[in-house]
């Protein structure tokens, strides 16, 4: 049988994607001291002067993070939804399950988008045996609360790498690092703070170790920013969610616990 340039193409990314899943490694299990935590947020662009307009609505919104402790098939784990909507009427639904026994293990991911007209133009399931077969272990769809990140902080000094998969399924690994500790105030309060920087690993984006090295210095990293005491809940992000999107800042408005 003749092997064609597209076969071989598809050969070499499931064995690639077979090898990235023996060295997958899911991430800590974030720490969690009520039985649920509620946060409502904000989302304005970082940029001044561009706060009206159109095109500002495509990025300006409110939402809603819930985070529940839960039990399912006898182990627990922990249900994550989340809505947000903008003000050009684009909605976002994210619902994530994780089983929480020792890493957080990612059981079911969905997130559906609504357009400015009310119709439905994604959706993501990264639930299915098809989406496991192909990607990495620990690839994640991160919320806008990070709270699959906040793992990290049980040990401030380590590193860790992880999948995400942004919009239509494009998977990136991550790098995840404490940058440093700030003192933060936002409209829900004000915090000491942790300051993580996570950002996509260039060959991922771009061919060639030496072109890697150089782009890592120009692609953007995202910043979340978590209470420096336990269980380090979100408070802050600034970032770009994608190319040719504007730097956003999103911070929580309110935060109750039960």
């Amino acid at each position: 049988m003749k092997i064609t340039k597209r076969r071989y193409k598809i050969g070499f990314f499931i064995f690639w994607s077979c090898l990235a899943n023996v060295f997958a490694e899911p991430l800590p299990v974030p720490q969690m001291v009520s039985e649920k935590e509620i946060y409502q947020f904000k989302i304005e662009l970082k940029e001044k002067g561009n706060e009206r307009g159109a095109q500002a609505d495509m990025y300006r919104g409110i939402g809603e993070t819930i985070i529940q402790k839960s039990i399912g098939h006898g182990s627990p784990s922990i249900v994550i939804t989340e809505k947000v909507k903008y003000l050009n009427g684009i909605k976002i639904f994210t619902e994530s399950t994780y089983g929480a026994k020792e890493k957080l293990i990612p059981i079911h991911q969905k997130r559906t988008m609504w357009g400015i007209e009310g119709k439905q133009i994604l959706f993501q399931d990264l639930s299915g045996l098809d989406f496991r077969a192909i990607y990495p272990s620990d690839t994640y769809l991160p919320g806008y609360s990070g709270f699959e990140l906040r793992g990290v902080l049980q040990n401030s000094d380590q590193k860790i790498s992880f999948h995400a998969a942004s919009s239509f399924f494009i998977v990136n690994q991550m790098h995840l690092e404490v940058d440093g500790v700030e003192r933060v105030k936002i409209p829900a309060g004000e915090w000491e703070c942790y300051r993580v920087k996570m950002s996509p690993d260039a060959r991922d984006i771009v061919q060639g170790s030496v072109t890697s090295f150089v782009a890592n210095r120009f692609i953007p990293s995202y910043y979340f920013w978590f209470t420096r005491e336990s269980p380090h809940r979100f408070i802050k992000f600034e970032g770009s969610i994608g190319p040719s999107i504007p730097e956003m800042i999103i911070e929580v408005i309110s935060l109750k616990v039960e």
